[in-house]
């Protein structure tokens, strides 16, 4: 009975603080002055910081009929409501953000503050209800108003800024132990809250950097000059280190309800219900169905996993005012740094990073973080082309690429181009055929063994291309495709036997695919059909001169024409490039030499053509032959093809392309809507779906199966494939 009325005393003393906070007098008013002191933030502020975590998780819950108390939950959804309504007037929010200046300055100032666990733990939940209060106004409050909730009397916003500061010099200062983890944390978190502004805004509105606390953080008025270096290297190294919350790592999440904690806890555990809102749909459009977590499992993104997704947020604005993005672009590998100490905000060990991004290869995160540091940072480009071990991020990122391809197409874009801007790079291309790998399990139906890195891309690029054939209109992904093998295909050595039967076997399905456009049934021996070239485009831009076909048909039978183009030139670049070195992509056209050998694309591709012309009939010359040595297996053929590789095959020359990545106008409209997802999935916070405006939250899947043909899928059969031996 003793402890129910003393728990019973504490939920009340909790709840009258918090509807002081709220309501509609100054909590500094007269009449408040014998309950507003010291103890007052005592008693608002001494709850368990384990509850934060149970807030968080809490709206992850399925599980109704064990969570939190309702009534609980109504009063502090009442509570929020009050405080949008009224604070404008009271200006108690102040006093909260003042609060937390003061404890800031404290733990900055004296180092002996770190390790006191009761001011840990006021600093720490005032952070805490700070980020609730300033999420709710972003999510509730109209957007002019916003910032009446952060000026002081004399109408500055000083405070606000004072607050912005302490936070960025408290996570680059203060050590990182079982002490400040959860601080840390917190602060990233509240960091999310201030920025989320953004995602309340449309596109329009976030460009235009309406909000004083987002330019403050990002604009033309950004505070962050300074410091925007040392934080870019603080949450950078939080990624590399990957600390693990030292307080949740070796345990279970229990649910509140089976804690014996006293009723203040419950209660303040209880607050994230009305915070937290789930949004499923938008996030469809990149992940799927996002599971959801059951009561009482735990799941924790940890210090580091946060800190890349704050980074993701400052970085991914290119403007020219940015500090965070020039700090980016400038960071310097501390082993050729000499002079400059490793306490310097601009160095950082490029191995440490490199290695973390590749052992984090997993998702969207560690993807967005490496495409920026490729784009924006040459001396880092530099270094991961220099890695003669460059598997070890190239094998992640395949496996991703190729389990994700139907599910993510944003992540899909982004692995692509990072492969892409790397392919720029002779090294490169000329490293990723000498890496051979063992015991490629996940592509489905075979295990790969012996195979170059270099033939890997070729097989998974062929794959993911057969896969997404039947969208054709989205001609951005097979040409960026294509281009990136085209930039590798001049250094292709010792292809594997299954890469090259992928490559012949696309160019066969874009040629049925063009002679179904055509009305014309495939055939291998082929049709003659007369095609001319629009000449006004450099010989790329194909037209059909068949009236009967329409808009959309000519259009798409140009598109198929520009897609069998760039094959050819791949085909072209691989036979010029090393002629005698790759006998099983010679095995593999010879196999299919009438694909090749038809005249209905000849009009079109005539120099192209005839060079793999010129490669099957010096090959045909020794198989077709009547002797004693005409080869029966394919292992036969095989030696029979690698013995005339060592005679001259007199081949064209043609222009072999390099193709270069280059940035679109205006990245920011793919960029910060994706990022902003990638932040809501993977952080603790849920946003209310009902309010985003920065993009639909009505965004479904396309359907799988929508285009002309269907999905393509993995032909299972051997990689050996017998050839006809004609003998006269």
């Amino acid at each position: 009975a003793t402890q129910t009325t003393r728990a019973t005393i504490l939920m009340q003393s909790f709840q009258q603080n918090i509807q002081f906070l709220v309501g509609t007098q100054p909590i500094d008013s007269p009449q408040f002055s014998q309950i507003f002191s010291d103890y007052f933030w005592e008693k608002t502020l001494n709850f368990d910081s384990n509850t934060i975590r149970e807030y968080d998780h809490s709206f992850k819950s399925s599980d109704e009929k064990n969570s939190p108390s309702n009534d609980t939950k109504i009063f502090f959804q009442s509570a929020i409501r009050q405080f949008v309504k009224n604070n404008k007037k009271t200006k108690n929010f102040l006093h909260l953000l003042k609060l937390q200046k003061d404890l800031l300055e404290q733990t900055l100032s004296d180092s002996k503050w770190i390790h006191d666990v009761a001011h840990n733990r006021m600093l720490l939940n005032v952070i805490f209800l700070n980020r609730l209060f300033i999420k709710s106004l972003m999510e509730n409050e109209e957007k002019n108003d916003i910032p009446l909730h952060f000026q002081s009397l004399d109408q500055n916003f000083d405070l606000l800024s004072q607050i912005i500061l302490l936070i960025i010099e408290y996570i680059t200062k203060q050590p990182i132990d079982n002490e400040t983890y959860a601080v840390h944390s917190e602060i990233i978190n509240q960091m999310f809250s201030f920025l989320s502004c953004q995602l309340y805004s449309s596109m329009e509105e976030s460009q235009n950097g309406s909000f004083i606390f987002y330019d403050m953080f990002l604009g033309d008025k950004s505070i962050c000059n300074e410091v925007g270096p040392s934080l870019v290297k603080r949450l950078l190294i939080n990624f590399i280190n990957n600390r693990k919350d030292p307080k949740f790592e070796q345990q279970r999440f229990i649910p509140l309800y089976d804690r014996k904690k006293s009723l203040i806890n419950r209660v303040s555990s209880a607050a994230a219900f009305f915070i937290f809102l789930p949004w499923n749909t938008a996030k469809n459009l990149i992940w799927g169905d996002k599971p959801v977590l059951e009561y009482g499992s735990y799941t924790e993104t940890n210090l580091g996993e946060n800190s890349i997704l704050l980074l993701l947020l400052l970085i991914h604005r290119n403007d020219i005012h940015n500090p965070f993005r020039r700090a980016l672009c400038t960071l310097s590998d501390l082993s050729l740094s000499s002079g400059k100490t490793e306490q310097s905000p601009q160095i950082i060990s490029f191995k440490n990073l490199f290695n973390s991004i590749a052992s984090q290869m997993k998702d969207d995160r560690a993807v967005l973080l490496l495409y920026f540091l490729l784009q924006n940072n040459s001396e880092f480009l530099s270094y991961v082309l220099s890695r003669t071990d460059i598997d070890t991020l190239l094998l992640p990122m395949l496996e991703l690429l190729h389990t994700t391809v139907e599910k993510k197409p944003q992540l899909t874009y982004m692995i692509l181009i990072c492969i892409f801007m790397m392919s720029q790079d002779s090294f490169f291309n000329q490293n990723i055929q000498e890496l051979v790998v063992d015991g490629i399990t996940w592509l489905p139906g075979r295990m790969i063994t012996n195979i170059s890195i270099g033939s890997l891309i070729v097989v998974v690029f062929m794959k993911i291309m057969q896969i997404n054939i039947s969208r054709i209109r989205d001609m951005y992904l097979h040409t960026n495709y294509l281009a990136t093998l085209a930039n590798i295909a001049p250094h292709i050595a010792g292809i594997h036997p299954h890469a090259s039967i992928r490559l012949v076997k696309l160019y066969e399905l874009l040629c049925k695919r063009y002679m179904k456009i055509l009305g014309v049934p495939f055939q291998k021996n082929g049709i003659p059909i007369q095609i001319v070239v629009d000449s006004g485009n450099n010989g790329t831009n194909f037209v059909l001169e068949n009236n009967n076909l329409t808009a959309e048909q000519s259009q798409e039978l140009a598109i198929y024409l520009e897609l069998l183009h760039m094959m050819l030139k791949i085909f072209n670049s691989i036979l010029l490039g090393n002629p005698t070195r790759n006998p099983h992509l010679i095995y593999a056209i010879l196999h299919q030499r009438e694909l090749f050998t038809s005249s209905y694309l000849s009009s079109q591709f005539g120099p192209l053509l005839n060079n793999i012309k010129s490669a099957i009939q010096h090959y045909e010359k020794v198989l077709m032959t009547p002797s004693d040595e005409t080869p029966s297996t394919s292992n036969q053929i095989l030696e029979m093809i690698t013995k005339q590789s060592k005679q001259p095959l007199v081949l064209e020359p043609c222009e072999i392309n390099k193709f270069k990545y280059e940035v679109e106008q205006n990245p920011e409209e793919f960029f910060t809507p994706y990022v902003w997802v990638v932040v809501d999935y993977f952080s603790s916070i849920e946003f209310d779906s009902s309010k985003i405006k920065l993009f639909s939250h009505d965004m479904e899947l396309e359907d799988e199966n929508e285009g002309d043909g269907g999905t393509e899928t993995e032909d299972s059969s051997s990689d050996e494939v017998a050839i006809e031996i004609n003998s006269g």
